[in-house]
């Protein structure tokens, strides 16, 4: 045969090959799909059964922070249509909340205690899903299943957000807030989680608490004599700022011990007063306690009015509040006050800590309350607020803002061992909390 004759058979041979190897192949390649597709399916069905198990289990330990009993579930206990304890509904409640009631056929429910725990509860929660190729090999139907308890903590308070209007409660972007302590809001769980609240780390949250648990403290008078001048060495003096303190370059400044009260405005940033800005790559540390009263004055230019402060521009702020006498951990205080120009209600002040550009950003540590109970807290463009032993805050209102690396970063922490006995926020409260157990 000549060598043209056999090149012009050979693909005809191949042809024929690919048609049957095809023919052969095909049928496994959608069973692989098909089987590939079931197995997605059953992963994401048992992420939405992990969900609700874990929902059911925080309601379980709501419940039990509320004062349900655990004799409810002496041993592992089904949980039906007719549930009707407090603590089996409130089970029920929050699997149905994520689409598995036990209403529905092919979903099974279960409750009960760990063993050595006054405080926790099991929750079990499976369901069925029907297979729609694995059954050519295997079960017309699978088992998926999912188990988290709920328990109740007693932890300190170091958040309160006043305000009862979700409009309040802001996170936008990749903000962060850690806290081994109790936040507590002013508005429901759900509405939280609307807020985007569900997206902060580790935030244990509590809401529906609107009491301000600092409203007994005693006010600070400011002294009428104006503090004046240049200090020298940049060292500041407790006193009145008539006209508020602006520190924007040079430094680094320091503040003796002592409480200082800013009044009046320092300049404006974005068309808003401030009565202390610090807005620069400025130093600011504390040689001593210090209390930063934030209030309204009776005469000067614009009645001194009260106005918010301004932290930002790569500042690095240190400073730690007293931890002795009537102001014990108070570190910023907006008086009861500061909330009224010339007679006119100021229903919501921002208070503004914001990151700054470029590297490094705005960053305060502090030791202590920042009790600005009329206002909003507004946390911005990577700013860091940490502490390196607490720094509870009570506000009305809290904005977090990120848009862009690093992130903005709420750090807050409640160790009160050095203040006494009777701080207010020292007590504890008790919050419903889940672990996954795999």
């Amino acid at each position: 045969m000549k060598p043209h004759q056999l090149r012009s058979v050979r693909p005809k041979r191949q042809r024929g090959a690919f048609a049957v190897i095809f023919a052969i192949s095909a049928p496994v390649l959608i069973a692989a799909v098909g089987m590939g597709f079931d197995i997605g399916g059953l992963y994401l069905e048992r992420v939405r059964v992990q969900t609700a198990a874990d929902a059911a289990a925080r309601e379980a330990g709501a419940a039990l922070a509320a004062g349900a009993s655990l004799t409810e579930v002496p041993a592992v206990t089904a949980i039906t249509t007719s549930a009707s304890t407090p603590l089996l509904q409130a089970v029920r409640r929050g699997a149905a909340q994520n689409g598995f009631d036990v209403a529905n056929v092919g979903v099974t429910l279960t409750a009960e205690p760990v063993a050595g725990q006054s405080q926790q509860v099991r929750v079990s929660l499976s369901t069925v899903r029907q297979n729609l190729f694995l059954q050519l090999i295997g079960p017309g139907s699978s088992v998926v299943s999912a188990r988290a308890t709920g328990s109740v903590l007693n932890l300190p308070n170091c958040l309160y957000v006043l305000s009862s209007s979700i409009s309040d409660v802001s996170v936008t972007g990749q903000s962060v807030a850690t806290a081994n302590c109790a936040a507590n809001f002013g508005v429901a769980q759900n509405q939280l989680s609307a807020a985007g609240v569900r997206e902060i780390n580790a935030l244990k949250k509590n809401p529906a608490v609107t009491v301000d648990p600092l409203a007994s403290l005693p006010a600070l008078t400011p002294g009428s004599t104006c503090m004046t001048g240049q200090p020298v060495s940049n060292e500041f003096s407790p006193g009145t700022y008539c006209n508020g303190l602006s520190l924007t370059s040079g430094g680094p400044y320091k503040f003796k011990q002592g409480t200082y009260h800013f009044i009046g405005s320092a300049g404006k940033i974005s068309g808003q007063d401030y009565s202390l800005i610090i807005n620069g790559p400025v130093t600011v540390t504390g040689l001593g306690p210090v209390t930063f009263h934030f209030v309204s004055g009776s005469s000067g230019p614009n009645n001194y009015a009260f106005n918010p402060f301004y932290i930002g521009g790569k500042a690095q702020v240190t400073l730690s509040a007293p931890t002795t006498g009537n102001h014990a951990g108070i570190l910023f205080f907006q008086s009861a006050s500061a909330g009224t120009i010339s007679g006119n209600p100021i229903s919501r002040t921002r208070h503004v800590v914001d990151g700054g550009t470029g590297t490094p950003r705005t960053t305060l540590n502090l030791s202590g309350t920042l009790y600005l109970r009329k206002s909003e807290l507004e946390l911005s463009g990577g700013a860091q607020l940490t502490t390196s032993s607490y720094n509870p805050i009570v506000i009305n209102s809290l904005s977090l803002k990120s848009s862009g690396s690093p992130n903005t970063t709420l750090t807050l922490a409640a160790d009160f061992s050095t203040l006494p006995g009777n701080f207010a926020l020292r007590s504890g409260t008790n919050l419903a909390t889940t672990t996954l157990v795999d």
